[in-house]
């Protein structure tokens, strides 16, 4: 299903930076797939990309708008704080 730029602008603001989202796609009758996407200007800055282009989806990627990310989509959620933080001990950071 593609949804067009002005559906996705009207319905999902641009969050800010450092945010992390979980997108969700259809896969045609099987189990729908889920990837995680988050925003980091100063990543998308030192590689020299176009300041729209903030949005990353694993570490070799190249940035890409959040328009980009999600006009295929059938749900975007946002995925919240962490439950733990594990040190490099075996013990729980603080």
């Amino acid at each position: 299903m593609y949804h067009s730029e002005a559906t996705i602008n009207a319905h999902l603001p641009e969050p800010p930076d450092g945010t992390r989202l979980v997108i969700e796609t259809d896969t045609d009758g099987d189990a729908p797939e889920y990837k995680v996407i988050w925003r980091d200007d100063a990543e998308a800055k030192r590689r020299g990309a176009h300041p729209d282009d903030r949005w990353f989806d694993d570490d070799d990627s190249d940035p890409m708008r959040l328009y980009a990310h999600v006009r295929y989509t059938t749900a975007v959620y946002p995925l919240g704080q962490p439950l733990v933080r594990f040190a490099d001990s075996d013990e729980v950071a603080s």
